[in-house]
């Protein structure tokens, strides 16, 4: 779609600061949301990853999406600078929209209140921490949790009764958990708190719980005295501070027991990815870019936005031009992505590899080491698995019956096995992985130049 599509919808901007933009132009699809700068009194408008786009409809609902990429393209002859951005919809907690009305909160002017950042999945330990803030200050202080029913009533608008209590609240806490360090919602949140914070508007408390380690958060929550909910020095010391912020509230009042027993056993990254099973192409793409020192997969595109090769570093890692062989790697690539083993950077189809990512690839190298110890006669154990794979003797290649494609013999059995497509050459193929060349079997491989040294004596 170009951007010259016309722009029938009116969007608000929201920045993980929580600074918002209203009344932006743009062409809002299901997963695709297109913006010309021209058309908006702020041409410099700068949308990153993470950000939320606040649709509102003629039949008075609301639609809120999170940029997943921005998109930004410079102009050209035939298109305006704007944004194509590829979005996810962000919905509400399933449990926000229930039943009960009774227990409805919200921010008073003048009441004291405390806003519990959290995932959704995080609900049980965010209730259990309320719990004991609602017995050490008797009620007196008003507990916001947007997951807990009744809190947000239902039909309301939810966003706008999130930002009201992210706008009003005293102190503001953040649950860091495994489910919500990487959440951009959650960050969305840390980052409009920051803001007031800087503005001494509100406290920041950041609490983990374990594997989290709070010594190890990134910025800028790393520059908080963080604290760990199994360590009961620890959260006694974090109460402590809200009772000296708000001036009230009964320290003898807390139950630590019940905060420790309500932590979840969280699973390591590496024990959910047990059951993940990608693509040959996937773990190659992954272990090759874990190796890379920058960590980046950049997808290059033709002009009509269709992908022309994905290069990890100097290295291409599509071996023909063939649009299926091209959409194989692709579908790899996304595969990555909905996985969270990577993730979208600044730039237009620039990837990093994530924290799980790199713990996967590291997974995916120990299994091969083991694979390799199980390998008889030179073959790597990968190789004997994988049934459609054909030793071709005269080139010392591996040739795959499924897709007519040829193999690197020298990738299949390195530590940890690669099974890498090769790319064929006027010679014969050429690994792009490895470098290695495979010539055909009439074909007179270029000569090594001679040394001076003659023949070595025996």
């Amino acid at each position: 779609m170009l951007l010259s599509s016309p722009m029938k919808d009116t969007v608000s901007l929201i920045k993980k600061n929580g600074e918002k933009t209203d009344g932006i132009r743009a062409n809002v699809q299901k997963r695709k949301i297109f913006i010309n700068l021209s058309d908006f009194f702020r041409p410099n408008i700068l949308i990153e990853t993470g950000d939320l786009i606040l649709r509102k409809m003629s039949n008075g609902g609301e639609e809120t999406y999170e940029v997943i990429d921005p998109g930004f393209n410079e102009s050209s002859r035939n298109t305006q600078a704007g944004y194509q951005m590829e979005v996810k919809k962000v919905t509400p907690h399933a449990d926000s929209l229930a039943k009960d009305s009774k227990n409805l909160e919200s921010v008073s002017t003048g009441a004291k209140t405390i806003f519990i950042s959290h995932a959704a999945e995080d609900t049980a330990l965010a209730k259990a921490l309320k719990s004991q803030l609602n017995n050490v200050f008797k009620k007196k202080v008003n507990v916001f949790v947007s997951s807990i029913p009744g809190t947000i009533r239902p039909g309301s608008d939810w966003l706008g009764k999130i930002i009201d209590n992210l706008t009003g609240n005293n102190a503001f806490i953040v649950l860091i958990t495994p489910n919500s360090k990487e959440r951009p919602f959650v960050w969305f949140e840390i980052g409009f708190s920051w803001f007031r914070k800087l503005k001494n508007m509100c406290e920041t408390y950041a609490i983990c719980a374990p594997p989290i380690n709070p010594g190890k958060l990134p910025e800028p929550l790393r520059r908080l005295q963080n604290i760990s909910l199994d360590n009961e020095e620890q959260t006694k010391a974090f109460f402590e501070s809200l009772i000296k912020q708000f001036e009230l509230g009964n320290l003898d009042a807390l139950e630590f027991a019940k905060i420790r027993d309500s932590l979840p056993t969280y699973p390591s990254q590496i024990e959910q990815t047990e059951n993940i099973d990608i693509s040959g192409e996937a773990k190659t793409l992954l272990i090759e870019t874990s190796k890379d020192t920058k960590g980046d997969i950049i997808k290059t595109l033709f002009g009509n936005g269709t992908t022309k090769n994905i290069q990890i570093g100097s290295k291409n890692m599509v071996p023909s031009k063939e649009s299926r062989i091209i959409a194989k790697w692709e579908h790899a690539l996304n595969e990555l992505d909905e996985n969270d083993f990577i993730e979208a950077k600044a730039g237009q189809g620039v990837f990093a590899v994530t924290h799980k990512g790199y713990e996967y690839a590291d997974k995916l190298k120990k299994d091969a080491a083991v694979l390799q110890d199980k390998s008889s006669a030179g073959t790597s154990a990968s190789v004997q698995q994988d049934d459609d794979l054909k030793f071709d003797p005269k080139t010392g290649t591996y040739f795959s019956e499924k897709d007519n494609l040829r193999y690197c013999g020298k990738c299949l059995k390195s530590t940890p096995p690669n099974r890498v497509h090769l790319t064929e050459q006027n010679y014969g193929w050429e690994c792009n992985v490895c470098d290695k060349s495979y010539y055909k079997p009439n074909d007179n491989p270029p000569r090594r130049a001679r040394n001076n040294l003659g023949p070595m004596a025996m």
